[in-house]
């Protein structure tokens, strides 16, 4: 059997890692000198609430090499074949503490070992979206190799561009340079950004939300020229009016096969982006597994 193992920046829901038994790495958050864990402790809920009362900006830490061992070491023992995703490398140590706790385990068992571990290049719900496709394909029964391969070739096509007025959050957590993070100071600047190279960089900048909205549709339609999306889902705090606007228009512009629901950010994602955002995940429809839908 394969088993899957994603991090809490994947923004993966608890109904889904209970159906599909789905081991999660829950990141630290440290606010006012109280660490939490993602989905364990607090939720993104709980989280944001925090945020607005508090004068102080979160710190995130990853799970160490040893913690992910250990969950491997439990699948190994079992007789499972393992498919870890990770967060950006570039925005994260998982990627690379996983790499460790995978030879340390091939040291200790001395054999190498059917683990795989998949560098996702984005974030939150963009990291998501191929998980899911790859789940239905282990249970229809493909191998790790083929899961690996699609993963791949489907993070290299999966898109993420975020509205944030505010880059506080982004620029003290070390996601964002300053010189980028400036323009979400300038009075009534909308910045855009987009993941590109398993960053998030500025792709935009626009006068007022309504600008800002036209934008990313128009950004929408130069990333997938064919306005055939494959999935497409938004993520939001504190812009429920903008997010229902963008839903409404990329229906009305683009082909959709599977719109998922707008949901909110867990809390490893609102410690990383804050409280005032949004943010919309796609990839066009050729691009995609096809036939492997959740």
């Amino acid at each position: 059997m394969i088993r899957f193992i994603v991090c809490s920046d994947s923004d993966i829901s608890r109904d889904y890692i209970k159906k599909h038994d789905i081991d999660l790495l829950p990141l630290v958050v440290e606010l006012d000198n109280t660490q939490y864990r993602a989905y364990r402790d607090i939720t993104g809920e709980e989280l944001c609430r925090l945020l607005l009362k508090s004068k102080s900006l979160p710190k995130t830490a990853t799970v160490s090499s040893i913690e992910i061992a250990d969950k491997m070491r439990v699948h190994i023992e079992s007789g499972n074949e393992i498919i870890m995703v990770t967060m950006s490398e570039k925005g994260s140590g998982t990627f690379n503490c996983a790499q460790l706790a995978r030879a340390y385990l091939e040291e200790e068992l001395e054999r190498k070992l059917p683990i795989s571990i998949v560098d996702s290049a984005t974030f939150s719900i963009a990291y998501l979206h191929p998980i899911y496709d790859a789940v239905t394909m282990a249970g229809r029964g493909s191998s790790r190799r083929e899961i690996v391969g699609f993963l791949n070739a489907a993070y290299a096509k999966q898109q993420l561009v975020t509205i944030m007025p505010d880059l506080t959050y982004l620029r003290r957590g070390g996601r964002l340079n300053y010189s980028s993070a400036m323009i979400g100071g300038v009075l009534g600047i909308v910045p855009i950004l987009h993941v590109h190279g398993g960053v998030l960089e500025p792709i935009a900048k626009e006068r007022g939300m309504t600008r800002a909205i036209g934008s990313v549709l128009h950004i929408i339609e130069g990333k997938c020229p064919s306005k055939e999306l494959r999935r497409a889902q938004l993520v939001q705090w504190n812009r429920e009016e903008e997010t229902e606007t963008i839903a409404k228009l990329v229906e009305a512009r683009f082909e959709v096969e599977e719109f998922l629901p707008t949901v909110n950010p867990e809390a490893s994602v609102t410690a990383h982006a804050g409280v005032d955002f949004l943010a919309i995940a796609f990839a066009e429809a050729n691009t995609s597994a096809g036939e492997h839908h959740a």
